[in-house]
């Protein structure tokens, strides 16, 4: 199943899935899944977009050495956070796939 179709049309898979004699209820948790898989992927890319903005800020400061200094502690906080975030992915992807199997 295409994972597209499920989140514009879940109920017409439903019904095809029913009509086909396929307990639907895989689908609540796929959905589920999808959400919980969705948010940590905006969760990342949103501590990578301030990552980078910090790295900017970095780059366009008239001494670098001193705003890398200083906005160190800050980027590693945020390479410890999306690495973090980062975990749940592959594992939620993997459940999304055994649910759709």
């Amino acid at each position: 199943l295409d994972k597209t179709l499920i989140r514009r049309d879940p109920e017409r898979v439903r019904r095809s899935a029913e009509r086909r004699g396929i307990d639907a209820a895989f689908l609540d948790a796929v959905i589920d899944l999808d959400e919980r898989l969705r948010a940590a992927l905006t969760s990342v890319e949103t501590l990578k977009a301030e990552k980078n903005a910090l790295t900017g800020e970095i780059g366009k400061a008239a001494d670098k050495a001193a705003a890398a200094t200083a906005l160190r502690p800050k980027i590693a906080a945020l390479d410890a956070a999306i690495a973090q975030a980062s975990q749940s992915i592959p594992e939620l992807e993997r459940s999304i796939d055994e649910h759709l199997d």
